[in-house]
């Protein structure tokens, strides 16, 4: 088994939870909720990826340059997946990662599928309980908790019908020009790069 993952704290969580079975594990560095995704799956487009993050958030050209690397060793990863290869990409209910399935779905060769959701996974094993676990993403859940989604088979196969819909949609992720992105009510939104600015200032004048 193949398991793809978004965000390098859910990928050492992966990593621990299935390295003892031999399985191999995909980690795409980045948020696909912030940041330009435009042709992000051509040179050009990683280039300009990379570059906004440096300027957006001030990160250093090396750590930049290291992030971009696994970008890169990932995606390659990706597409160099086999035909009878079997394939567990994980998601959450967050916008990185409903864009970034997307994203791998249309950048991975034909194969057997599955799609894991770690929100899902998390409310069937606590269904019997009196908690919810309301998750940010697939990095708050712990190793043993991915492998327990694992072994209970809370996953399920994706559809031709799925994958050419997930294709659609990152075709129009990959000619967007937007920077941010929401996960709403079960729809992926462009945003107004100062979305949040807004609020920081409400929140202000509340105080004033």
């Amino acid at each position: 088994m193949i398991h793809i993952v978004m965000g390098q704290s859910a990928g050492g969580s992966v990593q621990l939870a299935f390295d003892k079975l031999g399985h191999r594990v995909i980690v795409f560095p980045i948020s696909f909720a912030v940041g330009p995704l435009k042709k992000l799956n051509e040179p050009e487009g990683i280039d300009t990826h990379f570059e906004w993050l440096q300027k957006a958030f001030h990160v250093s050209g090396s750590e930049i340059a290291e992030w971009k690397g696994k970008f890169i060793a990932a995606l390659q990863a990706v597409r160099d997946i086999k035909e009878n290869e079997k394939v567990l990409i994980w998601t959450c209910e967050s916008a990185s990662e409903q864009a970034g399935l997307r994203y791998i779905v249309s950048q991975i060769p034909t194969c057997e599928l599955s799609i894991a959701n770690t929100q899902q996974g998390i409310d069937e094993l606590n269904k019997h309980k009196d908690i919810r676990m309301q998750l940010r993403n697939s990095g708050e859940v712990v190793s043993e908790r991915f492998a327990a989604i694992y072994e209970e088979k809370l996953y399920e196969r994706l559809t031709e019908s799925q994958r050419g819909a997930y294709i659609v949609e990152a075709g129009r992720l990959l000619q967007s020009e937007a920077t941010l992105r929401s996960w709403i009510h079960g729809v992926l939104l462009d945003e107004r790069e100062t979305r949040e600015d807004e609020l920081i200032v409400s929140l202000s004048l509340i105080h004033i």
